[in-house]
């Protein structure tokens, strides 16, 4: 029942700083950073993560590359708005940060 809207909200990411690929399957997400920003800074998934708990959202680096979101099947649409929001805000701080 929550998989297109959170497969729509996820995909809001496809146009923030640093993200390459996003991809969806059920609840589970993976938005990637972007090859060439991975190539010059590998440390670029951990910041992520580091700044996206600075804005209230858990997650981890998948593969190396990639930041992983698996939220509870309880999740609600508002919750899954705040989840995006505050990833793609750790997205921005992270490039903020790389682009001094």
């Amino acid at each position: 029942e929550m998989e297109a809207g959170f497969e729509t909200a996820v995909r809001r990411l496809e146009g923030a700083p640093l993200v390459g690929e996003v991809r969806t399957v059920g609840l589970t997400a993976a938005v990637a950073i972007a090859p060439d920003r991975l190539a010059a800074d590998p440390s670029l998934p951990a910041k992520v993560v580091g700044a996206a708990l600075r804005h209230g959202v858990a997650t981890r680096v998948l593969r190396g590359h990639a930041i992983h979101l698996s939220p509870a099947f309880t999740i609600t649409e508002g919750e899954v708005d705040t989840l995006v929001d505050g990833l793609g805000a750790a997205f921005e701080d992270v490039a903020g940060v790389t682009a001094s």
